[in-house]
């Protein structure tokens, strides 16, 4: 008989804790700034002004959850949401500390823009400060890094650039890719692979089919070739190693070079045809 009455005191007991849980009271503790001490193994909601929890708006109402896990500190910290008309924020804090600012939780404006840290949001996604992932983002666009690895894919194809850590600017609009800054506004240390790569340099190599161009003479070429082993105007392989090679400029000047081949083999075509008069000339006599 007694483990009978245990289990129906045990059944209602519980049926009366299942039936409070339902519902969560809001409390009006409009003026209050309670600490997080003040709150003890609770789940507590409640009525606040804005202006009485450290939001800058004054005579706006909000409403306040609170999560207190245990009683001191040695059960983490204690949480708090705040909920008003302009969006919802958290900040928490231990029980022997006092509270820490306002964050604002991500969500979307009227036009589908997420802001961090930046009011109003002036793209899909606008953040101000810096951004760390230890992981991959998956996107068709990739804007501004932080200072760990990214891996980004694109999802037409599916195939992946490594932009490799870390990813630093300056503060003159330069960045640096896991290497020292250089003279141009990005500095990779590695590969870099793209669909397209186009650079726009001008003056191009057609200053060489001008009237008052000076050809160089093959016989100055085999020389400069002979004593320095490689072709005027271009830098030494060990000038390359040392410098890099400018990819405009190196194209302009091979550019130049094909067409100064070029006119070599007009000029080398000329001679030709003036030999095979000559010699249906000796023919014919």
């Amino acid at each position: 008989m007694k483990n009978i009455y245990c289990l129906l005191l045990l059944a209602i007991n519980s049926s009366f804790y299942s039936q409070q849980a339902t519902t969560l009271n809001v409390q009006d503790t409009r003026w209050d700034n309670n600490p997080p001490a003040s709150y003890n193994n609770e789940l507590k909601a409640e009525f606040k002004l804005k202006s009485a929890v450290g939001f800058a708006d004054l005579n706006t109402y909000s409403g306040m959850l609170t999560l207190a896990p245990w009683s001191d500190d040695s059960g983490g910290k204690v949480h708090q949401m705040n909920f008003n008309a302009d969006g919802i924020f958290y900040r928490n804090a231990f029980q022997s500390e006092q509270w820490g600012g306002w964050n604002k939780i991500l969500m979307q404006d009227v036009n589908g823009n997420v802001g961090i840290g930046k009011q109003p949001a002036l793209a899909r996604l606008d953040i101000a400060g810096d951004i760390a992932s230890t992981g991959n983002i998956t996107g068709s666009d990739l804007v501004s890094g932080g200072s760990n690895a990214w891996k980004f894919h694109t999802p037409d194809d599916g195939r992946s650039t490594l932009f490799v850590a870390p990813l630093l600017a300056d503060g003159n609009g330069d960045w640096a890719v896991a290497t020292e800054f250089k003279a141009g506004n990005i500095a990779v240390k590695g590969k870099l692979e793209a669909r397209e790569i186009k650079v726009t340099q001008s003056p191009t190599a057609d200053f060489v089919f001008a009237e008052d161009y000076n050809l160089p003479k093959l016989e100055d070429v085999e020389k400069h070739i002979k004593e320095n082993k490689h072709l005027p105007e271009i830098a030494s392989a060990k000038e390359m190693e040392k410098d890099g090679v400018n990819v405009g400029e190196f194209q302009i000047k091979l550019l130049q070079k094909i067409e100064e081949l070029t006119l070599y083999s007009i000029e080398q075509n000329k001679e030709l045809q003036k030999l095979k008069e000559e010699i249906l000339k000796l023919k014919s006599k």
